[in-house]
């Protein structure tokens, strides 16, 4: 008996769900038509026998995550749009073996791109279940004078006690300092290993884009219904936040608190009992980067299960669905965005690249340890992008029962420097290790289709990886300015309405500038996020208006300037 296609009945059609194979189509235009109709029933199909499929299943086989199993690590990980852009192909025989319950048919990916077909039901489940997350900003005002004074005198320490360190090592081994230092980590000159001069004062000013982050997470985020914790030094507070009486559940937290939390853990190994190489105690008051807060979000008080963490620098171009941050139901899981980090690519090492060495190399012994784990399940380390980053907290304090001195280590360091963690990237490297080894799986045996990651790679680099896909249609986009020239800024911005419905969701701005002028690129970016978010947040002073163009008065950012070029390239993008 031929095959009836379900929308039209004609017979022998060649299209079939991939997950129940009971519904079959004569094109993938009426599958995708019978989508949101099929999707729910296909999930109370009993499907097709499996070894293993009846652990811990609810309706019809089908596993029900909840709350518990995120919070214990076991839920599942789907990839997002950023990382499957990232792979390379020599990668897929390693990711082969992650654990994807809840697949899509190939003819459903490409909606899928946009919260995974994510229905109003699932999203009403999401933000009834999940919407109460923690979200964490770090900010710091690098204008400020006492700050400065305070992070030169940290600088001058840590290079002191680098050299002394260094010339100790020397004496010890009664050799000239080239020789003795080859194979120690001062083999890297202390000026290298932290870059803590004036000259990189500037990428920490404050461009007053945590007042527009703000807007964006009102404006965009109207389901979350959890904190909005913002990380600062002691001290310091925006000028147009308001009162803290008035802030509801907006709360300033000054990171030596959360430091303290840190300090008064088991965890917590102090410098005298770390190894000779440590440089010392700086916490809680002498820390001037973002890493050591995010090492020590683990030790969050009151936190919730799971946070989102999210630089001062991004923001939120368009309205967000919870979708966009949890997998949808049944199988619920955190999306992360990351890529596969590829050591092969880099000729002169940043301090960012040593650090994800570092990362990647802690994490790489403990796979290589690990009883549990084959070298044919090893996966691999991950660099999470400059995005919006979901972590579980159990997982990250798991990460400090795993390696206490070497987080100690990183943590109490006052700058980036060649010898830290990346505590993300960790985070995520083990979220893909559990996620690549259920419980329920036969050791050596591929728990998912091998062929999936291939197939969406190409469906995604399809859609997003040609530059005339209009800004609306894409994901991320990032800016990053190097020279604070009013070019620049026209550069990046050229098809950047100031329009939520023609942007990207997730926006960052990178301010790479080292010792120089910014005002012009200040006022141009200050101009052009006034005009997206026009209306202040419910934890601003609205009396207090943004100042950047004071100092730069003269600028021209009219509307028209960006019309006359959207419209001159409207031809340009594709629909």
């Amino acid at each position: 008996m031929a095959n009836k296609c379900k929308i039209c009945g004609v017979g022998d059609a060649t299209f079939k769900c991939n997950q129940c194979k009971r519904v079959f189509y004569c094109s993938v235009q009426h599958q995708l038509e019978d989508l949101r109709e099929h999707k729910y029933f296909c999930q109370v199909l009993p499907p097709e026998p499996s070894k293993g499929s009846g652990k811990g299943a609810g309706p019809g086989g089908r596993a029900q995550a909840t709350a518990e199993q995120i919070s214990a690590g076991t839920f599942n990980i789907v990839f997002g749009r950023f990382i499957t852009l990232m792979i390379p192909i020599i990668a897929f025989s390693t990711y082969r073996y992650f654990h994807m319950e809840g697949r899509y048919a190939l003819a459903d990916r490409l909606l899928a791109a946009k919260s995974e077909n994510c229905t109003a039901e699932d999203r009403q489940f999401l933000e009834t279940e999940f919407g109460d997350f923690d979200i964490v900003i770090p900010w710091v005002n690098g204008s400020d004078a006492a700050w400065l004074q305070r992070r030169r005198a940290a600088c001058t320490e840590w290079l002191s006690l680098c050299r002394a360190r260094c010339q100790n090592e020397t004496n010890a081994t009664n050799e000239t300092t080239q020789n003795a230092t080859n194979s120690s980590q001062c083999s890297i000159p202390c000026s290298r290993q932290v870059p803590c001069g004036d000259s990189h004062t500037n990428i920490h000013k404050d461009h007053d884009e945590l007042r527009y982050l703000l807007r964006s997470l009102d404006r965009h985020l109207p389901w979350h219904r959890g904190r909005i914790l913002l990380i600062t030094p002691q001290g310091q507070v925006p000028t147009w936040l308001r009162p803290t009486s008035e802030l509801k559940r907006l709360k300033v937290v000054h990171q030596e608190e959360l430091f303290e939390a840190l300090l008064a853990s088991k965890l917590f190994v102090p410098a005298s009992q770390r190894s000779k190489d440590s440089l010392g105690s700086f916490l809680p008051g002498n820390i001037f980067n973002d890493f050591p807060i995010e090492h020590a979000l683990a030790f969050l008080p009151n936190s919730t299960d799971n946070v989102m963490l999210i630089q001062d620098d991004l923001l939120i171009g368009r309205p967000m669905s919870i979708c966009e941050l949890f997998t949808k139901p049944p199988t619920v899981g955190l999306r992360l965005f990351s890529k596969p980090y590829n050591i092969f690519e880099m000729t002169d090492p940043s301090i960012i690249d040593r650090i994800n060495m570092n990362s990647l190399r802690l994490f790489w012994n403990w796979q290589e340890l690990e009883p549990s784990i084959g070298t044919d399940q090893w996966v691999w380390h991950q660099h999470p992008l400059h995005a919006p980053q979901m972590l579980n907290i159990e997982l990250l304090r798991k990460i400090w029962q795993m390696f206490p001195r070497e987080m100690s280590a990183s943590t109490d360091s006052p700058f980036r420097n060649v010898h830290g963690l990346d505590m993300v990237g960790l985070h995520h490297a083990f979220a893909f290790s559990r996620s690549g080894r259920p419980e329920d799986a036969e050791p050596g045996t591929a728990t998912g289709d091998p062929t999936w990651l291939s197939k969406v790679v190409d469906l995604m680099a399809s859609e997003e990886m040609q530059p005339s896909v209009r800004p609306a249609k894409q994901l991320f986009f990032e800016a990053a300015f190097k020279n604070g020239a009013a070019n620049e800024w026209h550069k990046h911005m050229l098809f950047m309405s100031p329009e939520p419905e023609e942007l990207p969701l997730i926006m960052g701005f990178q301010d790479l500038l080292v010792k120089g002028q910014s005002s012009e690129l200040d006022c141009l970016r200050e101009r052009w996020l006034t005009a997206l978010f026009s209306k202040p947040s419910s934890w601003e002073l609205p009396k207090v208006r943004p100042g950047q163009c004071r100092a730069y008065a003269n600028v021209d950012l009219s509307a028209s300037y960006y019309a006359s070029f959207i419209v001159s390239f409207n031809h340009y993008f594709v629909d």
